[in-house]
């Protein structure tokens, strides 16, 4: 049994966080073909260049909060859970490439309907990025 206090009672910091995540980074859910896939991820931000976010390993959309939230005033900011992160379809490869993830990438923007201005990835992510970059359709390069 433990008594309420005054102190014990009042919300943590990491009741803002989730209610920052909420309301203003909320995640969906992105049917990415026609075999069932799912992406979950966070959007922010209604106008402006579209920023792709892509989280390391251990991590998720979540971790990039306080940067969607300095973005999101000028930006569209879009945070993925990679396949196999919180509510993301793994893919269906026991040893996926980074080409595999920056295809599922594409699906997910592609059902989206946007095209990124900027990608941006740590650890993991910026394998990500990179094989996005690799592989993109010639309408997504820089030209």
């Amino acid at each position: 049994y433990m008594e309420q206090t005054e102190s014990n009672s009042a919300p943590g910091p990491g009741v803002d966080l989730l209610a920052a995540l909420d309301s203003h980074f909320s995640e969906r859910l992105v049917m990415t073909g026609s075999d069932g896939a799912r992406i979950a991820c966070r959007i922010g931000g209604t106008r402006g260049p579209v920023i792709v976010l892509l989280h390391g390993i251990s991590s998720g959309a979540a971790s990039w909060l306080p940067c969607a939230s300095l973005l999101a005033g000028h930006a569209r900011v879009i945070a993925w859970d990679a396949p196999g992160y919180g509510q993301s379809t793994p893919l269906p490869m026991s040893a996926p490439t980074a080409r595999d993830y920056a295809m599922q990438l594409a699906a997910m923007l592609d059902a989206l309907q946007v095209r990124p201005d900027r990608i941006v990835g740590h650890s993991l992510g910026a394998l990500m990025a990179a094989g996005y970059a690799a592989h993109a359709p010639a309408a997504c390069r820089a030209g």
